[in-house]
Parts: structure tokens; sequence; C-alpha cells
């Protein structure tokens, strides 16, 4: 929840609105003090997170069967793409844009670095104790990141970002770069933490390694 019109909710006049744990404190008191119900939920650091969230989800909504239902069908989902990557050794090394312009990542402490663990790619900033981060150039230069995942809304903005990337003093020597290993992913279902993030799994696991789904094409 960014960028709220209160008057617009309290006009809908939600029976629930569900919020996470990280939106504006300032927004969330407005909705409160007009009496709207707002469940707020924690955001995890791994996609097994997810199950619980949809369950809890599925209580307050009393749609527990449906929640279920969810539930078991993203486990297929997360299941054929371990399947699919049974194998792999040669992980890449990945450094995943969030913003597009400008070198914000992942850390450690991020749902988005166990995306890239899970989809058998290692981050270059996986060892960073944080959820996010800007990262220097410096640094960026001698990690030397195999691959680049640029989340952004829209191919177009993924090819200005690209653009800028390339047009870096010194990034043209990364080997993603070199190797033209900079790829688009779309940023709406990747930036939320809920059920959408099997389907970016397997979006980022096709990327990393697309070799191992060419049985499936």
């Amino acid at each position: 929840m960014l960028d709220l019109d209160i008057e617009k909710i309290s006009v809908l006049g939600p029976d629930l609105i569900i919020a996470f744990r990280g939106n504006p404190l300032s927004a969330l008191k407005k909705l409160q003090d007009l009496r709207l119900p707002v469940f707020i939920l924690d955001i995890g650091i791994d996609m097994e997170s997810v199950y619980p969230l949809i369950a809890k989800i599925g209580r307050v909504t009393f749609k527990e069967a449906a929640a279920q239902t969810m539930i078991s069908a993203l486990k297929k989902k997360q299941a054929l793409v371990e399947t699919a990557l049974e194998g792999v050794r040669q992980k890449p090394r990945v450094f995943l844009n969030i913003h597009g312009l400008g070198l914000s990542t992942c850390g450690r402490e991020s749902y988005l670095n166990d995306l890239l663990v899970k989809a058998k790619g290692v981050s270059i900033t996986g060892r960073i104790p944080q959820n996010w981060l800007e990262v220097s150039r410096e640094q960026f230069l001698r990690d030397d990141p195999d691959v680049i995942v640029i989340l952004t809304k829209s191919e177009g903005d993924f090819e200005r970002a690209k653009h800028w990337l390339k047009s870096q003093p010194g990034f043209s020597d990364i080997q993603a770069v070199k190797s033209d290993r900079v790829f688009f992913m779309d940023e709406n279902p990747a930036s939320r933490f809920g059920p959408r993030l099997f389907d970016s799994l397997a979006e980022l696991a096709r990327l990393l390694h697309p070799q191992q789904f060419a049985k499936q094409n």
C-alpha cells in the first residue's frame, strides 16, 4: 500500500484492508482513525513464508478452503521449477536491479534473494545482511556479475535502464554486459510479496537456465 487515496478508500467502504508491515504508518493510522478494518501482515524473507500468509488471509476472509487450494497450486508450481533445475551445477553470479536506473538491489534478508537462490543463481549481494541497499560503482565493478536482471514496469523502462547501464564508465567491461546477459523481468509480480512470486520464480529460472526448460517449450 503506497500513495493511498484515503478519501476514495473511505467512500468504497471495504470490509477488510490488507496491509504489510512497512507500509506508511501515517496512512495506516488514518485508515484506523476512520474505523476501517486493517489487517497487517509481515513480509517474509523467503518464498515459503507466502504459504502461511495465504492461510492467514483465508482465515480472516472465511475462505480457508480456497486458500488451501491456492497453496497446493503454488507448491506444484514451485515443484515444477525445482524438477526442471535438478542437476544444475553451474550457478551464475547475478546482480538483481530493483529500480531500473541506478544500482539498487537486495541483500540476504530480502525474499528476492531467496527467489534467486531457488532459481539456482547466486546474488553478488547475498552476503550482505540487509533487505535493500545501493551498491557503489566500485563494488559493482569488483563483483563483476555474470548476469544482470533488471526489474522494471515495462520493456520500455528496461531498455532505458539497460542503455544507462551500458553508458556508465567501465561497465562495458562487466561480464554480463560483454556477453549481453542483461535481462528484463516484470517488476509487478516480483516486487510484491504474494502468490505471483511463484510466476517470477519460473521466469527467473528460465532466464538463468534456459537449457533446463528446452523440453517444455
